[in-house]
């Protein structure tokens, strides 16, 4: 059974997007955490670690925020007005 490695791929700048987006929608980690059920830890480090979360919580984090998993992982440009919460608040 041959084992594949897969290679880890970090796109810069996600921490300062995803605080950049959560400042503009006007919520705390605090607020963020609940919304994503995470730590506030989780939040900080994500905002100030060159690392980016696992597939289901970016999920939630674009739920949460009103945004794309593509404008949280910087490869479209943010949108300015958050797009509507298709889940609800």
């Amino acid at each position: 059974m041959s084992q594949v490695l897969m290679k880890e791929r970090i796109l810069e700048g996600f921490g300062p997007r995803l605080a950049e987006l959560r400042q503009a929608r006007g919520l705390t980690q605090a607020e963020l955490c609940k919304r994503v059920d995470a730590s506030q830890r989780v939040i900080a480090y994500y905002e100030n670690e060159e690392a980016q979360p696992p597939g289901a919580l970016l999920a939630d984090l674009a739920i949460a925020l009103q945004a794309s998993a593509d404008e949280l992982l910087g490869l479209k440009p943010v949108r300015q007005k958050p797009r509507r919460n298709q889940r609800g608040s």
